[in-house]
């Protein structure tokens, strides 16, 4: 879902699991730049506006304002942030150059939200990812109780 380059990029990464592949707009009409627009013709535009979307234990239907629906198997959201920079920068967490900035303990600016791996810059390999991952995954439980001994203190 979305209705950009981006939403095209994506959906050409599914090709290799699939060719039953449709772009849902959400009301928008799709507009990609000349790089994406043969691409985009590979795919099924749906540009009706989305009311809600429902299923069991996995996604399965999406429905239209307009009354109608679709059987689907999954959707992904790609509404032009193609990097967690960019998804940072929207959040308003402080960025350095190609980097989310963060402390010795993985947080970033906002209390509570924490970052790790190649978003943060440094050393790009999987151990260095892993291993800030581990951090602050700790730091995020031992957040999430501090809050948890705040509320229970009032």
């Amino acid at each position: 879902m979305g209705a950009g380059d981006y939403v095209v990029h994506e959906a050409m990464e599914l090709l290799s699991f699939t060719k039953d592949i449709t772009i849902y707009t959400d009301g928008k009409e799709l507009q990609v730049s000349e790089k994406f627009a043969e691409a985009a013709k590979k795919f099924n535009i749906n540009s009706k506006a989305i009311y809600r979307i429902d299923g069991n234990e996995f996604l399965q239907k999406i429905f239209f304002k307009d009354g109608t629906s679709e059987d689907i198997d999954g959707l992904f959201i790609a509404y032009e942030s193609p990097s967690s920079v960019d998804f940072a920068r929207k959040l308003g967490i402080i960025v350095e150059g190609n980097a989310v900035v963060v402390d010795k303990n993985q947080q970033t600016n906002l209390e509570g939200l924490f970052a790790a791996g190649d978003c943060t810059g440094g050393f790009k390999q999987i151990a260095t990812a892993v291993g800030q991952g581990a951090l602050a995954g700790k730091r995020m439980v031992e957040y999430v109780n501090s809050l948890r001994i705040e509320k229970s203190a009032l």
